[in-house]
């Protein structure tokens, strides 16, 4: 076969891998197995490790890479190994794995079966559709899907569209949303707090909003937390509470209304969320009281540096808030939480 030859699928025959690899059944199939997928990945596979009816202990694989992998690159990974492009579909890729169907091989035993990801075989006309269908079901990220393969990217809108709605089929209407206020001076680490969260759950889990006007929405693709920094109110009252309520309700865009689909809410604001308040509503105080945002919000932070230049933070519920200037107190006359990564990378907030 011509060593350029590249397909996103492979079947291949590995005889007597004990003479290679050590150790049981179990870990000679996932070693095999780890050295194809690992930091790969666009590539996805299945290794089966078999004992014929005369004795021989093999290994039967599917090997697919989202990307295309070329004959050369399977055949230098296991040089011994016979090999061969996938022509059959999703089912028979699995037939073959399981030796089910016509892939039965009277007295022939499977030890083990090592899998990771989902064997998709030999796609139809619509392959790229049902590889990126199967990604969305996964619960892969449109940025993620996209990274996969360029082509992917001319099926940006479907791709987007299809995240929204499996996020929306997934949401309740009415759920707990966690609502988190951050208050501080300027430079004390609030908006750096983003930054901590993307850290941990990668940039597509949240959806970071700084400018209030119209559009604030238009890009708002089912994000799991919303971030809204820099707040002093510059949204009506009723809208504020609605974001925060736990609801699925639809929230204004210009080219299409979202839906509130988040479970977590951060607010950063150099103001308190009572002085918020006082900006937002100036009549009716009867009606749109204090209390309907403090009820919604889980807990509140305070943001400062200390002499040593430090970032510190601390965390009350808001249940237990009884103003800033107390909330100052607290922290101040507790142990501080040193937040180690703020130390590191400088920012500035305006």
């Amino acid at each position: 076969m011509n060593g350029n030859e590249a397909y996103r699928s492979w079947f291949c025959v590995l005889n007597n891998p004990q003479e290679t690899y050590t150790g049981e059944a179990q870990n000679i199939a996932e070693q095999v197995l780890s050295e194809w997928v690992e930091n790969q990945p666009t590539r996805t596979g299945a290794v089966a490790y078999c004992i014929s009816a005369d004795g021989l202990i093999h290994l039967h694989m599917v090997l697919e890479d989202s990307n295309k992998a070329r004959f050369s690159a399977i055949k230098k990974a296991y040089p011994r190994a016979h090999i061969e492009p996938t022509k059959g579909n999703k089912e028979q890729a699995e037939d073959y794995i399981n030796k089910n169907g016509k892939f039965t091989e009277k007295g022939e035993k499977v030890i083990y079966i090592a899998k990771y990801g989902q064997i998709r075989g030999v796609q139809g006309q619509r392959k790229d559709l049902n590889i990126i269908e199967d990604y969305i079901n996964e619960g892969k990220t449109p940025t993620w899907v996209m990274k996969q393969q360029l082509a992917f990217r001319k099926y940006e809108k479907l791709i987007n569209d299809a995240y929204y709605q499996k996020r929306n089929d997934e949401t309740p209407f009415l759920r707990d949303v966690k609502c988190v206020w951050h208050v501080g001076s300027s430079g004390t680490g609030k908006s750096y707090y983003a930054n901590i969260i993307v850290k941990e759950k990668g940039e597509d889990f949240i959806y970071f909003v700084t400018d209030y006007d119209t559009g604030a929405f238009d890009k708002y693709n089912g994000q799991e937390l919303l971030f809204l920094d820099e707040f002093r109110g510059q949204i009506k009252y009723s809208k504020l509470l609605a974001m925060l309520q736990g609801y699925k309700t639809q929230i204004y865009a210009r080219y299409s209304n979202k839906l509130a689909l988040w479970n977590e809410v951060h607010i950063t604001s150099v103001l308190p969320p009572e002085r918020v308040y006082t900006r937002m509503v100036e009549e009716n105080k009867d009606l749109d009281t204090y209390e309907q945002l403090r009820r919604r919000l889980y807990s509140i932070i305070y943001h400062w540096k200390n002499d040593k230049g430090e970032y510190k933070s601390y965390e009350i519920l808001a249940k237990e808030y009884k103003g800033l200037d107390d909330l100052k107190n607290r922290a101040l006359g507790n142990e501080f939480e040193t937040i180690t990564d703020q130390m590191i990378i400088p920012f500035n907030e305006v």
